[in-house]
């Protein structure tokens, strides 16, 4: 949240030793590491979404065991009578720190933070916009995260600080007063055991489509901002005016015709990539905002996320971090998994990505590659999602090298490349699964040279199936506004040709999908050298887990590790995307209606039985 200033803070204080002794009594398998990775930083959580250990910021906001078995800390919270959003103990290893950042997520737009000091040192520094304090222990504090801010801890000590997030109403407001102003001895909030606090939580899940008014809002005061910077370029700037006046104009327009319902999200998520589209064009990374002097389009990205809650859309945001320049590792043999939709890739990865050995960019690539505009289907007469060598050029290698970097993280999901500090591995083995880099073989072997490939293959009639499923469930969504296209809107991967689908059934669809994909795979594998790939049969993967899992680890040269889901006769677990349970004969339901195409994947499967195991 903006502030006037950078620090302010509350005219009262807390029994430290109160506080520490309920810490101390919290099982230490209660915190765990930072959801950014910082090295030297760790959680325990306290108010979270449902209650459970998450680091989720969605409503409903609710206490976690450690909370509710800590009056004093209840007590406390409840001192400053206001709504409250996530609230965790933060701990910070000696000789470690918090490095220069900006919260540029929407969240923080309305949102601020408060910390109270429970265990520090008096050489602990917090820097913000310019000024440094030292937050004593017991005080109350909150900032600008706006600005620039960092932590600095170069001494012995282990600093711990009981931090939420709040809106702040204007009770809370009134007390929090300008830092240089709350000065000596203050008041001391003691524990009382006769209280019984009444905390109030986020409990309002906002829909999915920002009203009108929060857009008119959000976009005139980035324009404003943006406006107020006397380094940017006039010209720039009112084209970045236009294109907000055209998108807040519009949104309004198609609230009021169409209404936020969930069938009329493709609309409004059409308007986001537009807006996307344009500002990449337009709006040049030297255009910087007054406030913080952060690129525009860093903020653009964040308020396009918070204003529409799709997975496309949300794909959009990136790395988290403003400011942080994140070094580029090499990437050793990165592993790419290919296959057609709905043949088990999600669960295929989600299983390996499980290995120690490797690391992944925290879920699909789809933004990663059409983030950049040479490669975006709608710049390409939306062809198809084909690359090849061509494609990949210099710059654009490695605008995809370094938008990998930005999200990579180790197995355990929440360490990051990028948090790691000076403790990055050189390199990495990457393992990355989109559906849509089935049809893009020849670029990645072309972007990277040593890259190894498993190809993941499913039987004709089940996989057509679950294409068809995928398309009628209308989650599988990838190019909703594709010219000329009738019908339902165009989901999963987009091949080669398909302009001859036009007004064809969905069997038929589903089947040139499951063909074409295979076709392309097949003939781009054998271009390679054998020891570049190896192919797995979904039905023998889930059959024998173990056995498939020890041979494709010593492929891709990486230790097998246990504790991957099926390894040692532990179970599968069903992936994310999974619609139905798991059933042998449910792709009967489509029995007659793939009949008629039947003839058309004879010969692929043909291939596919010929395959090496």
């Amino acid at each position: 949240m903006q502030l006037v200033q950078p620090f302010l803070k509350f005219p009262f204080r807390f029994d430290v030793a109160r506080l520490r002794a309920e810490i101390d009594a919290m099982p230490q398998h209660f915190w765990r590491e930072h959801v950014e990775g910082f090295p030297g930083n760790s959680a325990l959580t306290l108010i979270t979404t449902g209650g459970i250990d998450n680091d989720d910021i969605e409503p409903p906001m609710m206490p976690t065991e450690a909370l509710r078995a800590s009056p004093y800390l209840q007590q406390v919270l409840a001192t400053f009578r206001t709504v409250h959003g996530r609230a965790r103990l933060m701990r910070l290893a000696p000789q470690s720190g918090v490095p220069p950042h900006i919260d540029k997520k929407y969240y923080w737009r309305t949102r601020t933070r408060v910390h109270i000091p429970i265990t520090t040192h008096p050489e602990i520094k917090f820097h913000c916009g310019g000024e440094v304090v030292h937050m004593q222990a017991g005080e109350a504090w909150t900032f600008d995260n706006w600005r620039t801010h960092q932590v600095v801890n170069e001494t012995p000590t282990w600093r711990v600080h009981l931090t939420f997030d709040t809106f702040g109403g204007a009770t809370f407001w009134n007390m929090a007063r300008p830092w240089r102003e709350v000065q000596g001895e203050l008041p001391l909030v003691q524990y009382d055991p006769n209280a019984q606090p009444n905390l109030s939580y986020e409990t309002y899940v906002e829909p999915p489509v920002m009203s009108p008014g929060e857009v008119d809002f959000e976009l005139t005061r980035l324009a404003n901002d943006v406006r107020a910077n006397p380094s940017n370029d006039p010209a720039a700037v009112q084209r970045l005016i236009g294109l907000t006046g055209i998108l807040r104009r519009e949104w309004r327009q198609l609230w009021a015709a169409k209404g936020p319902g969930e069938e009329n999200l493709p609309l409004f998520e059409a308007l986001i990539m537009q807006m996307m589209d344009q500002c990449q064009q337009h709006v040049p990374n030297t255009l910087r905002m007054a406030s913080n002097n952060i690129a525009v389009m860093q903020v653009i990205t964040a308020d396009l996320t918070a204003m529409l809650k799709t997975p496309k859309v949300q794909m959009m945001g990136g790395p988290q971090l403003a400011n942080v320049a994140i070094p580029i590792p090499a990437y050793d043999r990165p592993v790419f998994i290919v296959a057609a939709p709905r043949s088990g890739s999600t669960l295929l990865f989600e299983t390996l990505a499980a290995n120690k050995g490797f690391w992944n960019i925290g879920g699909e690539g789809h933004e990663h590659v059409e983030g950049i505009p040479e490669l975006q289907p709608r710049n390409r007469d939306y062809h198809s999602n084909r690359l090849t060598a061509a494609d990949a050029q210099a710059d654009i290698v490695s605008q995809l090298r370094a938008a990998y970097a930005g999200t990579l993280r180790m197995a355990d999901g929440t360490t990051t490349y990028a948090g790691l500090g000076v403790s990055r591995p050189r390199a990495i083995r990457l393992l990355e699964k989109t559906p849509k880099n089935a049809l893009r073989i020849p670029f990645f072997k072309a972007a990277f040279p040593d890259a190894k490939f498993i190809y993941l293959y499913r039987d004709a009639q089940p996989n057509i199936s679950a294409i068809m499923e995928a398309w009628r469930s209308g989650g599988f969504k990838t190019y909703a506004q594709l010219p000329d296209w009738q019908g339902l809107p165009w989901s999963l991967l987009l091949i080669p040709g398909w302009r001859e689908l036009i007004g064809a059934d969905l069997a038929k669809i589903a089947t040139r999908q499951w063909r074409d994909t295979n076709e392309t795979i097949l003939a781009d594998l054998a271009a390679l050298p054998q020891n570049d790939w190896t192919a797995i049969r979904y039905e023998d993967f889930i059959a024998n887990p173990d056995s498939e899992l020890k041979r494709l680890c010593a492929f891709a040269d990486v230790p097998f590790d246990p504790a991957m889901p099926g390894a040692g006769g532990t179970s599968l677990r069903n992936s994310r995307y999974t619609l139905t349970a798991p059933d042998a004969n449910k792709w009967r339901k489509n029995e007659a209606a793939m009949a008629p195409y039947a003839a058309e994947t004879s010969a692929t499967t043909a291939k596919l039985a010929a395959l090496p195991k």
